[in-house]
């Protein structure tokens, strides 16, 4: 390789420049090439209002429909025992949605900690009453 040729071999040098290339002369061919529309990208939302349009749903009236006949005698007692099943009401107001935080062990060391923090606040409160009685 000669002494100044860079690691990327040479680039093939253009006569015209992007300022004198000209570009205020159009061309028959230029004419007929025009760009193409943008491709209409749907959206879920879109999408989502053909569905509902496309395919109206009947709303069944409850009592209207036809249920099977149980198999055996019903149980007031054996059904009211059951666990409640997920999605149901029932299921939410049994089962904590989050992790429960264990209970407080030690009272002495949680009536130290809200001490602690109502003189925090108690100070907060009197630097804030402070601040306002000088700017008054």
């Amino acid at each position: 390789m000669a002494a100044d040729a860079g690691y990327f071999p040479p680039m093939p040098r253009s006569h015209r420049s992007s300022i004198s290339s000209g570009s205020d002369m159009v061309t028959p061919d230029m004419l007929e090439k025009t760009p193409a529309p943008a491709p209409q990208h749907r959206t879920a939302t879109a999408l989502a209002a053909v569905a509902a349009t496309s395919h109206p749903t009947k709303t069944l009236d409850p009592l209207a429909r036809q249920y099977p006949v149980p198999a055996g005698e019903l149980n007031l007692d054996e059904l009211l025992a059951r666990e409640p099943r997920k999605w149901t009401l029932g299921h939410y107001l049994t089962t904590p949605t989050r992790e429960v935080p264990p209970p407080v062990q030690d009272k002495e060391r949680r009536a130290k900690e809200l001490e602690a923090a109502k003189k925090e606040l108690l100070e907060g409160w009197g630097s804030m009453q402070n601040l306002g009685a000088r700017h008054r």
